[in-house]
């Protein structure tokens, strides 16, 4: 009798152990794929080549100077 109680604790806690190990592989997975997301964001709003006609309508600042802007 002490031994299938033994083997069913033994049983419980290492599903339990497992089920916490997806979810945190799952959230671990779902936070990765939001920083690329986000890296491949920042990377097309640095974008080197832009289009002249995008800067028309900007007002420079004070304080900014020709290079600055």
């Amino acid at each position: 009798m002490l031994i299938s109680i033994w083997i069913a604790t033994y049983r419980l806690d290492a599903w339990r152990r497992e089920h916490v190990g997806k979810s945190q592989i799952e959230l671990a997975e779902g936070k990765l794929a939001l920083f690329y997301q986000a890296v491949e964001t920042v990377k097309h709003l640095r974008h080197p080549v832009g289009f002249g006609a995008e800067h028309d309508d900007i007002e420079r600042g004070d304080g900014e100077t020709e290079r600055a802007f």
